[in-house]
């Protein structure tokens, strides 16, 4: 349970306090363990060399300068623990910054997406209409089908056809890190980069032909299961480059 402060003492000036405190008992800790590594390794030394020469009793200027120079051994060692800490905390919040702005560029990109098949398809009704209207004074009907259905379908098959590019792009891309690199960045976590391009992958199939053929086509069951993780992502990407590619051979605009 936290600890209220005194009275008469603001809370800002107790919190900066107990932080403070907080501090020097953190540096504190860091030099004596520091000190004592250095004064047990040059201590434990030196003692053996004077041992094996003969001499009865060591300096007392040997010591002090033992224990001082050891002070300014484990202040150093304490700073570089620091620096090396802040310069990890650094990197894991600037791939954490990258994958966001991945995962907020990819979801654009969908959402994007969406609204421009949405406007061709506005655009499909409203031509099929003004047809519709034209029929009733022509003799001979308008057969075929209108440019923008045309244009919707080939955009369609480009949107697949992006999609297969940025699956086999990531494929290549992982399997050039090689499997320390790779879990190295992952941390543990699952990949987020991969799925949200394998799930991309899936949304174009679903624009072009549905929600049954998306849902088969983002099921995996027949994968081989493997126990690498850096295999297994692999081994996926490559399946979901195979049956995309399928996707895109049997669309018919």
């Amino acid at each position: 349970m936290a600890q209220l402060p005194p009275k008469g003492e603001s809370l800002s000036a107790y919190m900066a306090e107990q932080l403070w405190r907080r501090d020097v008992r953190a540096f504190t800790c860091a030099i004596v363990k520091h000190w004592h590594w250095w004064t047990c390794t040059t201590v434990g030394s030196g003692i053996a060399g004077f041992v094996q020469r003969g001499v009865p009793v060591i300096p007392s200027w040997i010591l002090w300068l033992f224990a001082v120079s050891g002070i300014l051994v484990a202040a150093f060692l304490a700073y570089r623990d620091q620096v090396r800490k802040a310069e990890s905390i650094t990197t894991e919040n600037q791939q954490l910054h990258n994958e966001l702005n991945y995962i907020k560029q990819q979801s654009a990109t969908v959402s994007d997406l969406r609204t421009k098949i949405a406007e061709v398809e506005n655009k499909v009704d409203r031509r099929g209409v003004a047809q519709s209207d034209e029929h009733l004074s022509l003799p001979i009907p308008v057969t075929g089908r209108s440019d923008a259905e045309l244009a919707l379908n080939q955009y369609k098959r480009n949107q697949m056809a992006y999609c297969l590019d940025s699956l086999r792009r990531r494929r290549e891309d992982i399997q050039l890190m090689g499997l320390a690199v790779y879990e190295s960045k992952l941390h543990g976590k699952p990949d987020e980069e991969s799925e949200n391009l394998i799930a991309g992958a899936a949304e174009s199939v679903r624009l072009a032909f549905g929600d049954a053929d998306a849902a088969v086509f983002r099921n995996d069951a027949g994968f081989p299961k493997l126990e690498s993780n850096y295999q297994q992502i692999i081994t996926r990407l490559e399946r979901y480059e195979i049956k995309l590619r399928e996707k895109i051979e049997n669309f018919r605009p």
